[in-house]
């Protein structure tokens, strides 16, 4: 940002300036001794009051602010945890570190997600070669299989088509003769099988005899029902020779009578398989001479239309292999792009297994450590540049807060700084805690260009509630330090407390000192230029454009702007008595008479001055002090002033100007 020259930003805002500022603050206050103007006796010889003081009712504004702890906050902070489970392997960052986004944090074991990248890595390569293929010209070797694929399945539909055919044609004597030829060897299978079943039955009789008599072998399975074994004789036999618990002639006999139960199982099967054959067998002799079963046909057909769509298949690939169709080339590019989503997918899942920082900041806690599998380890992330202020509000403070109203920050842990902020948004629903509503307020803290944006509005702001070096930042940012207190020339300036800057004289010189509520800046002469103290302005004036933010978590008091109103007639609030439901001022007598009471109306008071709407006129005198019996009522408020204060005497330490 270039440097500010002050000149040239005084000099700029000095005609705006002019039409700007406050009434209020070129209000010269009389201040009279009025030594013995009034004097109070008790009884017929009391002591004689303090004489009262005087000022006049001057047109200015009244400003009225609020003043309400709160507390830095961050608006960009995230606890970071890795996406994917894993181990972890290296942690590359400590606390306190400064990061930028981006930048690694930790990492995971990515062994297994290297392997399923690489593996995606291959699928696209095999996608996109298919692709280029099918857009090739086609070679000798693709032509060759094509024609050779196109002739077998002509052969497969000729083949379907005549055993359709023959299921119609009429029989022949070789027909027959094979039909019975058939049926006779079926007839002697099952015969065999029933022999065998007859020669297995014997032995496993035999082998269950020698088992039975055979003493301490672990199962009885001696009747004949229980022949052949069920499976859980056989497991129990099986387990008890595996396990070497038997005799040798135990086991051998256990071993002989498994073998022989699964011969006489095997011998059963065999009898089956053979009676399924001679049913058939006969069956297809039974057929000859008969139409051809409905089921026969449709098979038969069904076989036609399978090989036809194979040779249809054929056909269509060869012809492929010279200009593949649009319907082929679209298919192969939806493989090419799937494969690309799964290779996508894998480098995400890839970098899942790196914590990164999503934005600039500074690591706070690290849970993290190498060897840990991924659960509860975190690293938390925050960013020191982006701050804002948090504030609590009760509901009697909330009329007026809205966002866009400007205040004033100073934190009790960076003593001297200022910070300008800016509501921005007040919620609606209050909290409740312990019978208390508040309502939660957010605030944010202006610099650089967020700053010059509302330099119109800061000098006000500044005067109002900028401490000791507000009115310097007012010059900076478009005003005159000092200018009413230039015009002076009895050296008495009027400020809001606390004080400010001191008024000077016709020759130039600060004549008032500091009030003891708040430092300033020596006012200006008749030359307009600002005194004593404005010559560091433009440093100020740069701290608070770049100022070194708080850290989230420091306790701040806000002083925010609330409004402004011009063009009131105002009078210290000194002047203002009270008396029942009525407010009233004393003036002073004609000719040194006794002070005059008269009724006014108010219409609010910042602490320090009171705007009247009816009963007095702008230059009208009013009396502050001990009037008799009456005694000054102090109206507590919360706000601050712009324009127009208690008076000051020259040189003493009670006036000020404009913090």
């Amino acid at each position: 940002m270039a440097e500010l020259d002050l000149d040239q930003i005084i000099d700029a805002r000095r005609s705006r300036w002019r039409r700007w500022r406050l009434p209020a603050l070129a209000a010269i206050v009389a201040v009279v001794a009025a030594g013995s103007y009034l004097a109070f006796f008790s009884g017929g010889g009391g002591t004689p009051v303090a004489a009262p003081q005087q000022a006049k009712a001057t047109v200015g504004a009244l400003a009225t602010t609020l003043t309400i702890p709160g507390t830095a906050a961050t608006d960009q902070s995230s606890i970071l945890t890795f996406a994917a489970s894993g181990v972890v392997t290296q942690v590359l960052v400590r606390v306190g570190d400064r990061v930028q986004a981006g930048q690694p944090l930790a990492r995971l074991d990515d062994r297994d997600a290297q392997r399923r990248y690489a593996s995606a890595q291959l699928s696209l390569q095999q996608a996109q070669t298919r692709l280029e293929q099918l857009l090739a010209p086609p070679n000798a070797t693709d032509a060759t299989a094509a024609f050779q694929a196109v002739q077998s399945a002509r052969v497969q539909l000729m083949s379907a088509q005549m055993t359709y055919k023959n299921l119609f044609q009429p029989l022949s004597d070789a027909d027959i003769a094979a039909a019975d030829a058939a049926l006779a060897q079926a007839k002697n299978g099952w015969l065999s099988a029933l022999s065998q079943v007859d020669s297995a039955k014997l032995s496993l009789v035999s082998a269950q005899d020698s088992y039975c008599f055979t003493p301490g072998l672990p199962l009885g399975v001696c009747a004949a029902a229980d022949l052949p074994l069920a499976q859980y004789a056989v497991d129990t036999l099986n387990s008890a020779v595996q396990r070497h618990v038997l005799t040798t002639t135990g086991a051998s006999r256990v071993v002989a009578f498994l073998q022989a139960n699964s011969s006489y199982l095997g011998a059963l099967n065999s009898r089956d398989s053979a009676a399924a054959s001679l049913r058939s067998a006969q069956a297809k002799r039974d057929s000859l001479g008969q139409p051809p079963l409905d089921i026969d046909v449709q098979q038969a057909r069904n076989a036609i239309d399978s090989a036809q769509a194979t040779l249809d298949s054929a056909v269509a690939r060869q012809q492929a292999l010279g200009s593949p169709t649009a319907t082929d080339v679209a298919l192969q590019q939806q493989s090419v792009a799937s494969a690309q989503i799964g290779l996508q997918q894998a480098q995400d899942a890839l970098d899942d297994l790196t914590l990164k920082a999503p934005f600039a900041g500074t690591a706070g806690a690290v849970t993290l450590f190498a060897g840990q599998r991924n659960g509860s380890g975190s690293v938390v992330l925050t960013n020191p540049d982006a701050i804002r202020v948090d504030l609590t509000v009760s509901e009697t403070d909330l009329s007026g807060l809205k966002p866009g109203v400007l205040g004033v920050a100073r934190f009790d842990s960076l003593p001297g700084s200022t910070y300008v902020v800016r509501i921005m948004g007040v919620s609606p629903a209050p909290a409740v805690t312990q019978g208390v509503v508040t309502y939660p307020v957010q605030a944010a803290i202006l610099r650089g260009e967020a700053l010059t944006a509302v330099r119109d509005q800061l000098p006000a702001l500044l005067r109002t509630v900028g401490g000791p070096s507000g009115a310097q930042l007012a010059a900076v940012f478009g005003g005159q330090a000092g200018a009413a207190g230039g015009a002076s020339t009895g050296g008495a300036s009027t400020g809001a407390t606390p004080g400010g800057t001191a008024g000077a004289g016709q020759n130039g010189r600060a004549s008032g000192t500091p009030g003891a509520a708040g430092g300033g800046t020596a006012g200006a002469g008749p030359s307009g230029r600002a005194g004593g103290g404005a010559a560091g302005a433009a440093g100020v004036a740069q701290a608070l454009l770049n100022p070194t933010l708080p850290a989230a978590g420091m306790n701040a008091s806000i002083t925010l702007l609330l409004s402004v109103t011009e063009n009131q007639l105002l009078v210290p609030s000194g002047a203002v008595r009270r008396q029942g439901g009525q407010r009233f001022v004393y003036l002073p007598g004609e000719a040194g008479g006794e002070p005059v009471q008269r009724q006014v109306v108010v219409a609010g008071s910042d602490g320090t001055n009171t705007a009247i709407t009816s009963g007095l006129n702008e230059g009208d005198t009013v009396l502050l002090g001990a009037i008799g019996t009456a005694t000054p009522t102090a109206v507590r408020t919360v706000t601050g002033a712009v324009g127009g204060g208690a008076p000051g005497g020259p040189g003493g330490p009670g006036g000020g100007g404009i913090r």
